[in-house]
């Protein structure tokens, strides 16, 4: 009997600590609160990712090359064209294109009025009009932007002439060699439809250049009339 009430007592003993234990844990709260590691995703987190998609990148825009027919550089001579002559230089296309503008580099500001158009070439001499300017008046010194009423269509691998007409005259920015140019004397009007009695050629390249102002979203290209 009292070796039985021995092992019923620490059997008794051995419950009660059991009890306490569990009583002990479950005021502590479960692992990850005891240890500060996390044992799967809170909820707060979980509904955080779902209100915020994730993020793609926007692909950076490639930049328009600007197509050019002509020459866009600085001259370091002066041609001095006088009031009513026409100028005309040679240009060669090396890519396709819709052209809609014309710059032209002044070295000094003109009076009066001023315009540009573009001819086609004849085996090396001005051929006939393919498209002109609006007018430009009391244009300033530096590059002039003069637009077309309708792109032209420039194939490359062709050669064209860039002209430049005013009442007044103009001092054009340009090379003393290099070029091919070409002039007319006559009184400022409207476009001859061809330069058939031009004279040179002389050997200035003019900082003159046609390209396209609004790739994309120009007026469409005029095609060019059959030869």
């Amino acid at each position: 009997m009292l070796t039985f009430a021995i092992k019923d007592f620490r059997y008794r003993r051995f419950l009660a600590a059991s009890v306490c234990v569990s009583l002990a844990i479950a005021a502590l709260g479960p692992a990850s609160a005891r240890t500060g590691i996390s044992t799967g995703t809170p909820k707060t987190m979980l509904a955080q990712q779902a209100a915020s998609p994730v993020q793609t990148p926007s692909p950076t825009p490639t930049p328009l090359s600007l197509q050019i027919l002509g020459t866009a550089t600085t001259g370091s001579s002066i041609d001095t064209m006088p009031a009513n002559q026409i100028r005309c230089w040679r240009v060669s296309a090396g890519q396709g294109f819709a052209a809609t503008t014309i710059k032209v580099l002044l070295a000094s500001a003109a009076t009066g009025s001023l315009k540009a158009a573009v001819y086609s070439d004849d085996n090396g001499n001005v051929g006939n009009l393919l498209v002109a300017s609006n007018e430009l008046a009391n244009a300033k010194a530096g590059w002039n932007a003069l637009s077309f009423p309708q792109s032209l269509l420039i194939s490359s691998g062709k050669k064209y002439w860039l002209a430049v007409w005013s009442n007044a005259g103009a001092m054009i920015r340009c090379e003393v060699t290099g070029g091919q140019a070409m002039r007319l004397s006559a009184t400022y009007g409207a476009w001859p439809s061809a330069l058939t009695n031009a004279q040179g050629p002389y050997s200035t390249e003019a900082s003159i250049y046609a390209f396209t102002a609004d790739p994309g979203n120009g007026p469409k290209p005029t095609p060019l009339p059959p030869k």
